[in-house]
């Protein structure tokens, strides 16, 4: 009897559930293991993809582990050895301090985190983890290469080559063992020791890409440009995916005059995978490290071309512009940059948004950083980059509360990240904060006790708290293991001065020229501490000896003419400055000093004549305007010259430079008003004069005084620091308009950094003495006050000075 043949329905039904049966199968088989054996098959895949190269794979099954048992410590340490594979080393960090915090016990964990220690320059952290493995495990073969690795870190060379050797004769075979020992080998020349070392290596591990490569380098050290191609070449048949490999045979073949097969291999790199736009950022850079700035434009160009919509690309570009002096090129980029993506959270968005940032604060263009710092944080309200680039705004500002904030937000985040420690510890200081600055750098000296930066600025830090012993010691660490660190011999040298350890100053002064007898820094400050000390004759010789190294050091010339003029020497000074225009006959500076010279002389014609030389050179340099101000009046020629720059104006009225000189006749004379609207109309003409727009700052904020004033002082001093963010004279108006203004502690900030640009201003140091004694700082207050006094000038608040010199008795 035939059977009955199903209907359709029935079939899909018997079908579906023999689908449903196969597609099910997998997990009801693994619904038959309890968690501990699923975490255990997800471990097990895991390693066996990692072992393969597949660490995305193989990252998702340790997570999946993860999941099943958060405390699962060796998924944290395989995942920690992926991102140290990487080179992700604050992610390694990351799940290695998870894993061992879960299991102190874990070795592997303690020798990786060891490691990242040591990258991290913290060696004192990774000796202490190589010990404390050891204690536990004598015979442990990665923490002994960890603690040689410590001793080569410390220059220990023959310790560690004995503790190297002792290692290999146990057997160990690890490819680092016989990398250190190579190491030794090449720091001391002795190149064929090393390729030895190495080939041994080769032989114990077959195959292995790190110990080919190194001995190629070895071959290149040698001059053997043949053999090191072909070493390279071994070593991409071994990885062809590795794309570094592919680049150090450019490098090879670059270095060997062998550019055009150089260029063939990198073309080919870049075009191997369109999407895979790695390879073209690494071409790229590869060009950017032979100054062949051409090639990598062309290179990022083509690859922006085949992938339209890489922000990594674009923004790599925009780098290239911004460091060939195209900074407009670069901020149109980006811009057409966050059109290609709609979502304001992307991360290529809010990463272009952070380079927009960064390159309009190049600009100083503060509102336009700012806006776009705010849209990032709008979107990711914990990006460090957006934190980071707030907090040096308002560090610009004079902003310290807020600069508090936004950099503990950072370091909060990132507490491995000295920078934002350094910052933290600048905004305290603005706030006169001393203790916590002091406190928020002994927390950087803990991550890195040997960081010459934190160094400095806690011995910066001690300074300003008037403890000099504490911050020469701070000095004292740094120069202990870096003996010629220049920043470290200059304060120290400075601070010696302050003390009056005169002969110990003057010893640390002439080693900084020893060091870097190119750098008029020591002779300048040497010179002066001379002149303090009635040592003309000694001044003289180091100030010549400076300016003969240096002869383009304004600074050295322009002390060594005051000098002569204050020796009676007129005659030295006018054939200095004669010498000098000789060999720099468009240097405004040299001819101001002539003038300078012939009006000590009495040549107030000449005197004249080379003022007016100075200016046509550097039209928007004060001293000359001034000085040539000063010379009018003297002669009792106001009216004769006011007539004269008012002639000039009727041809031309469209020349800053005489509404300048006109200005400052009227400032030096009194007439203040007139003074304020002619600074005004030379803005008119060209608003970004910054001179023009800090002086009317200044004239409205000291002569007026009223709260609208003080505005308008405000809204033009924002123009100049726009124009000139760093410039000493900036900084100290927007510093005492703020003390107007009732913001006294960011006032002292700006002008205390406007003095350590320029630490003898007498204004400068006035204008911080009347705040410091206004806000109740008398100690303070008295120093910079009395050495407001040194200066002969008669600058604005002198008799004030005077009186309040003579109440401290």
């Amino acid at each position: 009897m035939r059977k009955k043949k199903p209907n359709s329905l029935q079939q899909l039904y018997r079908n579906g559930l023999l689908l449903l049966f196969i597609f099910m199968a997998p997990a009801l088989i693994a619904g038959c293991y309890g968690p501990e054996e699923k975490k255990r098959r997800f471990f097990a895949k895991g390693e066996a993809l990692q072992a393969a190269g597949d660490t995305v794979k193989a990252r998702l099954e340790y997570k999946n582990a993860l999941q099943i048992d958060p405390n699962f410590h060796q998924a944290y340490y395989a995942l920690g050895e992926i991102a140290f594979d990487d080179r992700k080393y604050k992610e390694a960090y990351k799940y290695l301090a998870k894993a061992v915090q879960i299991h102190p016990d874990h070795l592997p964990s303690q020798v990786m985190l060891g490691k990242l220690f040591l990258i991290g320059k913290a060696v004192d952290r990774a000796r202490e983890k190589a010990e404390w493995v050891l204690h536990r495990q004598p015979d442990h073969p990665d923490a002994l290469l960890l603690n040689a690795a410590v001793q080569l870190a410390e220059k220990d060379d023959e310790n560690a080559r004995l503790q190297l050797e002792n290692i290999r004769m146990r057997g160990i075979i690890e490819p680092d063992l016989y990398v250190m020992l190579a190491s030794i080998h090449t720091r001391r020349n002795d190149y064929e020791a090393a390729a030895a070392v190495v080939l041994e290596g080769i032989a114990a591990n077959p195959g292995s890409s790190r110990l080919l490569t190194l001995l190629a380098r070895i071959y290149d050290l040698e001059n053997r440009s043949e053999i090191a191609v072909e070493t390279i070449r071994k070593v991409i048949r071994i990885e062809p995916q590795e794309s570094s490999h592919r680049v150090n045979l450019a490098d090879l073949l670059w270095k060997a005059g062998r550019r055009d097969e150089a260029r063939r291999e990198l073309t080919e790199l870049a075009a191997y995978d369109p999407v895979e736009v790695d390879n073209v950022v690494r071409v790229a850079h590869f060009f950017i490290s032979k100054n062949q700035l051409a090639d990598a434009e062309t290179v990022l160009k083509n690859g922006i071309r085949k992938v339209p919509k890489s922000f990594k690309l674009r923004l790599q570009l925009s780098e290239l512009y911004l460091n060939t002096g195209r900074p407009e090129a670069a901020i149109g980029l980006l811009d057409d940059s966050l059109r290609i993506e709609k979502d304001p959270a992307d991360p290529g968005v809010l990463q272009t948004k952070i380079a927009l940032a960064k390159l309009y604060l190049l600009q100083n263009d503060l509102d336009s950083a700012i806006k776009y710092v705010n849209e990032v944080l709008a979107e990711a309200p914990n990006n460090i980059d957006g934190h980071y680039i707030r907090g040096g705004i308002n560090l610009l500002k004079g902003e310290g509360i807020n600069a508090v904030s936004e950099f503990r937000t950072v370091i909060n985040e990132k507490p491995e990240f000295l920078d934002g420690y350094l910052r933290l510890s600048e905004a305290h200081l603005l706030n006169r904060e001393f203790e916590l600055a002091a406190d928020t750098l002994q927390n950087a000296l803990a991550i890195d006790d040997k960081s010459t930066d934190v160094l400095i600025a806690l011995a910066s830090v001690y300074a300003a708290k008037k403890d000099l012993d504490s911050a020469l010691l701070q000095l004292d660490k740094v120069l202990d293991f870096s003996p010629d660190h220049y920043p470290a011999l200059s304060l120290r040298a400075d601070l010696l001065a302050f003390q009056r350890r005169f002969e110990m100053a003057s010893r640390t002064y002439r080693r900084m020229i020893e060091i870097q007898p190119h750098n008029p820094r020591a002779y300048y400050r040497l010179g002066q501490m001379q002149m303090k000390r009635q040592q003309d004759r000694e001044a003289l010789s180091t100030f010549t000896a400076g300016y003969r190294q240096n002869p383009a050091a304004s600074g050295l010339l322009s002390a060594l003419v005051q000098l002569n003029i204050r020796r009676g020497a007129v005659d030295e000074a006018l054939a200095l400055c004669r010498r000098h225009l000789v060999d720099r006959p468009e240097d405004a500076v040299g001819y101001y000093l002539l003038g300078e010279a012939q009006s000590a002389a009495g040549d107030l014609a000449a005197a004249e004549t080379s003022y007016q030389k100075a200016i046509d050179r550097k039209s928007e340099w004060q001293p000359p305007h001034t000085a040539l101000a000063r010379l009018y009046i003297r002669r009792n020629e106001r009216d004769l010259a006011l007539a004269r720059i008012g002639r000039a104006l009727e041809i031309n009225p469209d020349n800053p430079s005489a509404y300048l000189s006109l200005a400052y006749l009227y400032q030096l004379s009194g007439d203040y008003h007139k003074a304020i609207q002619t600074y005004e109309k030379a803005l008119a003409v060209k608003p970004n004069l910054w001179p023009a727009a800090n002086n009317v700052a200044y004239l409205l904020s000291e002569y007026d005084g009223s709260q609208s004033a003080l505005l308008r002082a405000l809204n033009y001093i924002q123009i100049a620091q726009s124009a000139a963010p760093e410039d000493p004279a900036v900084l100290d108006t927007q510093g005492w308009i703020y003390h107007k203004l009732g913001y006294s502690l960011r006032a002292l900030g700006l002008i205390e950094k406007a003095l350590q640009k320029d630490p003898e201003n007498p204004i400068f140091n006035a204008h911080a003495g009347m705040i410091y004694y206004r806000t109740g700082y008398r100690v303070e207050a008295k120093e910079k006050l009395q050495k407001a006094l040194e200066s002969d000038d008669r600058f604005p608040g002198r008799e004030e000075v005077e009186k309040l010199v003579q109440e401290f008795g």
